[in-house]
């Protein structure tokens, strides 16, 4: 995740809540609540909670943000509002 270079415009993923592990690109990247910062590119994030794992394949451009959360029917994308 660390290419030597300053992030312009870096990827930003957000996981609410309290308790719910997170893993990116199969690392453990620690426990929500969570915010990270990622190069664009490809990752693949996985969420696991009481009510379940999740898994997203994100394709990251500059600038987006990624935002995730444990909602009554299991882990979900959310909006970053």
């Amino acid at each position: 995740m660390d290419g030597g270079l300053p992030l312009l415009d870096p990827v930003r993923v957000q996981v609410g809540g309290k308790g719910l592990t997170v893993d990116i690109d199969g690392e453990r990247a620690g426990a929500s609540p969570l915010r990270l910062v990622l190069e664009a590119g490809s990752h693949d994030v996985r969420v696991a909670g009481e009510r379940g794992v999740a898994t997203f394949s994100l394709q990251a451009s500059e600038g987006q943000r990624w935002c995730f959360a444990d909602r009554s029917r299991g882990i979900k994308v959310v909006s970053c509002g």
